[in-house]
């Protein structure tokens, strides 16, 4: 048994619940699990959380990747594309909508707005954190899974005991799961940290305004 993959995690929690497997169970306390592996390490994303991607910039808006937590870098040709505010890009092409290699981004729900609004497909170098990918029967592994197995364990032990009313094992499971996430935490170096962003005033033909950059 390995406790790396999500057959064998099924296995070694439910041998340690002393229970029969109930996928339906078991699948929702993988959800819950990894909803709060996601919150606690978005606060301070580890290595292995760091992608990188090809964006192909063709139109103003461009769907952000999946389970992006943050953006680390955005670039054409190592010219960087500078993060600002929706308003900001708003108040851009309300002062000039003419097109261009993009210069600036905005985060608008699951999409970057871009400006100026690509004149021709470009190549964008994004670099990024991300999500743990969920484990399931088709996904059976991830980094976390095959790296610190201890976080699921616990993780899964500590949800299905409550649902199955078992308070002991429960509390005894909650501050391991604490640790191991800790441990997490611990075992790979900082994220660089950077410079705050700060206010700057840029001029656009004749419109001014105050944009944020990193």
């Amino acid at each position: 048994m390995t406790l790396t993959t999500y057959a064998g995690l099924s296995t070694g929690v439910y041998r340690r619940l002393n229970r029969t497997a109930v996928t339906a169970d078991y699948n929702d306390a993988l959800e819950l699990v990894e909803a709060e592996i996601n919150r606690r390490l978005a606060l301070a994303p580890v290595r292995p959380m760091h992608t990188r991607a090809t964006a192909t910039l063709d139109a103003e808006y461009y769907v952000a990747p999946t389970g992006i937590i943050d953006v680390d870098s955005f670039a054409i040709d190592n010219e960087p594309i500078l993060a600002t505010t929706a308003q900001n890009i708003q108040a851009m092409f309300d002062g000039d909508d003419s097109e261009g290699q993009p210069r600036f981004y905005a985060q608008v729900g699951a999409d970057f707005r871009l400006y100026p609004a690509p004149d021709a497909s470009y190549t964008g170098a994004l670099t990024y954190w991300s999500k743990v990918a969920g484990l399931s029967s088709v996904a059976t592994t991830n980094w976390l899974s095959l790296a610190h197995p201890d976080v699921y364990f616990h993780g899964l032990l500590a949800h299905l005991a409550q649902e199955y009313f078992d308070d002991k094992m429960a509390e005894m499971q909650a501050p391991l799961f604490d640790m191991a996430v800790q441990k997490v935490l611990d075992a790979y170096p900082r994220r660089p940290d950077r410079a705050p962003r700060t206010d700057r005033d840029l001029m656009f033909g004749r419109t001014g305004f105050s944009i944020l950059t990193g």
